[in-house]
């Protein structure tokens, strides 16, 4: 289960209490697949960051892939960098907006298609 919770400007995280997998490539699962959007069109391209911690480095995150709303559009990309997608107990994902962002670049909401492995 992930509980997630706004805890600085531009990041959004999330704490892991149990063991578990986002589909390769943010695949679907069992019918469901992850989303991202936009409130409104962005006039430029944004392109949000998944980061991810471990339990034993909380404050080290590393990029496992990024969320892209291209411009003109408000529905969100996801593209994986090829690291480990699976989280243990005590680990983060943290969403992280640019810091440069379109100014058009609002409401932004996600949801990540994971399963308890």
């Amino acid at each position: 289960m992930l509980c997630g919770g706004v805890h600085a400007p531009n990041l959004w995280a999330a704490g892991n209490d149990g063991v578990g997998e986002i589909p390769d490539e943010f695949g679907a699962y069992l019918g469901h697949v992850s989303q991202a959007r936009s409130g409104v069109a962005v006039t430029a391209d944004v392109v949000v960051q998944i980061m991810k911690a471990l339990a034993a480095s909380p404050g080290t995150f590393t990029a496992i892939g990024t969320i892209t709303i291209a411009a003109g559009t408000y529905t969100g990309v996801f593209v994986t960098t090829g690291a480990e997608l699976s989280f243990s107990d005590g680990d983060t994902l943290a969403l992280i907006a640019p810091v440069l962002e379109d100014a058009t670049f609002a409401d932004f909401a996600a949801t990540l298609v994971g399963y308890e492995s």
